[in-house]
């Protein structure tokens, strides 16, 4: 997939050529502070897999394989655990005690969130997404103390659905609930409970 983005014959090849060999693209990276000669991209390609852990000395990664397109795809879930708290993706995925496992005491659980529980009658949208109800024993499970319902089918965008949706979430789960929206940003270590950031 790198080779077919960056390489030499990839999407982007005749692009890093020209970034790396033209004279005009050449002189504004001299006067950015570049040296010759100007590289293209080497980026080191590690794959990873349920189960691996990969540590630094300020976080730690673990990966989940949760259900979602198998055979197809191979689709993981991540938690990340920091000084300042935890965060769970969990990526597409249908109902998943792998997730809740990953999750379990975390900060901050982002979560699939697709449709309103009971209007998919697809088996296997059923068993590789998640409904609003299926998100909320996730979170329930896993004792995350927040929860971003992501991924949201425009279901959710009739008038008084996106609250009826929270209420029936809370009666599950009692934690934080955010309906997420695009570039949302959030903490994991809000001053006050509900306060995203």
């Amino acid at each position: 997939m790198i080779e077919g983005l960056i390489g030499p014959e990839g999407v982007f090849g005749p692009d890093l050529t020209a970034r790396t060999n033209w004279d005009s693209s050449l002189h504004v990276y001299r006067a950015r502070g570049g040296k010759e000669p100007r590289l293209p991209p080497a980026p080191e390609v590690r794959e990873i897999a349920s189960g691996d852990v990969i540590e630094t000395d300020h976080w730690r990664l673990q990966v989940a394989e949760v259900p979602h397109a198998q055979p197809y795809l191979t689709c993981l879930a991540y938690r990340v655990d920091t000084d300042a708290g935890s965060l769970v993706y969990s990526g597409d995925t249908g109902p998943s005690p792998a997730l809740e496992q990953l999750a379990k005491g975390c900060d901050l659980l982002i979560h699939m969130c697709s449709y309103i529980t009971g209007t998919v009658d697809n088996r296997a949208t059923q068993l590789g997404t998640s409904g609003h109800i299926e998100t909320a024993r996730a979170a329930a499970a896993a004792g995350a103390r927040r929860l971003v319902a992501t991924h949201i089918y425009d279901q959710f965008d009739q008038p008084g659905i996106r609250e009826k949706v929270v209420a029936e979430m809370s009666r599950v789960y009692d934690g934080v609930i955010v309906i997420g929206e695009d570039l949302m940003q959030l903490s994991l270590k809000p001053e006050m409970p509900g306060v995203f950031r």
